[in-house]
């Protein structure tokens, strides 16, 4: 406290001469206020220090000053993804890692504890994966007991292309955290949510796969003559393989053929599978 009163008459009272100032502490933030006391002494005539008091913030009995600091939770959720090209193909394709990483920051003025971090995995036709995050890693200072503000959070998961994220066309995901402070100095977290400071990310982040979709056929024809030469009523019969060259699985593949009926429907065909049992015809020569 500045200043010294050399004196003070009966009834008289002062309030230019004292000061203080105090630097605002993160705990006095996280306790919600600042409570304060102030002691007063004086010498009277008949002594030193005989006269004393304690401060009161009405002017009647004795009661701390209480200032209240405004308690703001808050966190900002956001995703990034990095690939890793296992082929070396310069596109995002069967077999490349994804590699998430989630990341929370604390932005409000309290100190959080008990972050939790999910993240919601799809591929792009809405197929539900899983996503197993890693454990929270918290940047200095911060921990899951103290989240402090300014402070960062982060957790990722890796996810390999399989061939059915490639069908999908791509995969989507979004993620969300939420922390809590004790409000009220329970050390319980409130059931109505009360005390949580939540987020989820603004967009989903999307990863496009290549869907490209390629198939090959190759007819081959064998004469049925009977070994006497080639006759009107002889037939040929035709043979079909059919193969997957492109990125994607393909379905209900058919064959027509001008001149023949072509018998055989196959369901699926997997990326560089091949079938040559499936279809078949036969033309009779005229």
């Amino acid at each position: 406290v500045q200043g010294t009163l050399a004196s003070l008459a009966v009834g008289a009272s002062d309030s230019s001469t004292f000061s203080a100032t105090y630097t605002i502490t993160q705990a006095d933030i996280d306790t919600g206020e600042v409570n304060n006391t102030a002691t007063v002494t004086a010498d009277s005539p008949s002594g030193t220090d005989d006269v004393t008091d304690t401060s009161s913030a009405t002017g009647t009995g004795d009661s701390a000053t209480v200032t209240p600091l405004t308690r703001a939770p808050a966190i900002t959720v956001t995703k990034s993804v990095a690939h890793t090209d296992s082929d070396s193909d310069g596109a995002v394709s069967l077999g490349d890692t994804l590699t998430y990483t989630v990341t929370a920051e604390n932005t409000g003025n309290v100190t959080l504890q008990g972050l939790t971090l999910t993240d919601d995995f799809q591929r792009a036709d809405s197929t539900a994966l899983n996503a197993t995050l890693s454990a929270i890693a918290y940047s200095a200072g911060s921990s899951d007991s103290a989240f402090l503000p300014g402070g960062t959070a982060s957790a990722t998961f890796a996810h390999i292309i399989d061939q059915d994220d490639v069908d999908a066309g791509g995969l989507s995901n979004a993620a969300s955290g939420s922390a809590w402070i004790d409000l009220n100095g329970d050390s319980q977290r409130a059931s109505d949510s009360s005390e949580d400071a939540t987020d989820t990310t603004d967009s989903r982040v999307t990863t496009a796969i290549g869907t490209t979709g390629a198939i090959a056929l190759t007819k081959t024809a064998t004469l049925n003559d009977g070994g006497d030469g080639v006759d009107a009523g002889d037939t040929i019969t035709y043979s079909f393989t059919v193969e997957n060259t492109g990125a994607v699985s393909l379905s209900n593949i058919e064959i027509t053929d001008p001149m023949v009926t072509v018998q055989g429907t196959l369901a699926s065909l997997a990326v560089g599978a091949s079938d040559s049992s499936t279809f078949s015809a036969t033309y009779t020569i005229t």
